[in-house]
């Protein structure tokens, strides 16, 4: 994303109820657009925890 600017990003995540509990890593891509062009960058990865 552009150095100069600050993105604020909120996930909102539903998991499937046939998932196992455990550690996962969350990777996702977005995209922006600069001078009229499609720009895309890849998020960091978080690593999150399902529970029951």
């Amino acid at each position: 994303m552009p150095a100069n600017n600050q993105v604020k990003v909120k996930y909102k995540v539903k998991v499937d109820p046939a998932v196992v509990p455990g550690k996962f890593a969350l990777e996702g891509k977005f995209s922006y657009t600069e001078n009229k062009k499609i720009k895309r960058v890849e998020a960091p990865k978080w690593n999150i925890t399902v529970e029951k």
